[in-house]
């Protein structure tokens, strides 16, 4: 289901009305309704390289939803992008601080969760992030 209704999404071909019955066939409708919570606001932030805990949105909030981040390395040997929710760091992307990455082609990385306390990135030298959700 993650791969039709993203190329619905990528697309622009699917509306809401298409992605609420491609649910109910797949009978996975919070996971649609999470998907369409974050397409209604559509809200979009950019975090610069070296950042340190960059808050998601103006104040981010318990039950901000991150759809997701796209990684924009600059050179192969980028830094680290960790993703928080709060003091703790839910998911560390290496990029190519230890093993050079191949190519500097910008990558998806799917999060969709619900914040527990507030949404915050951390970036490392050469790297950019553009975070994809619902944010306060």
């Amino acid at each position: 289901i993650d791969e039709e209704i993203a190329s619905h999404r990528s697309a622009a071909l699917g509306t809401e009305k298409e992605l609420v019955a491609l649910a109910r066939t797949r009978k996975d409708a919070a996971h649609a309704i999470n998907v369409l919570e974050a397409r209604s606001r559509g809200d979009y932030e950019k975090v610069d390289a070296s950042a340190t805990a960059q808050v998601l949105g103006t104040t981010s909030a318990t039950g901000d939803w991150l759809e997701g981040i796209t990684i924009f390395p600059a050179v192969v040997a980028c830094g680290l992008v960790s993703v928080l929710d709060g003091a703790t760091t839910l998911y560390t992307f290496a990029g190519g601080g230890t093993t050079a990455l191949v190519d500097c082609k910008p990558f998806y990385v799917p999060i969709k969760a619900k914040a527990a306390t507030a949404w915050k990135i951390t970036t490392g030298a050469n790297v950019v992030v553009h975070a994809q959700g619902n944010f306060t």
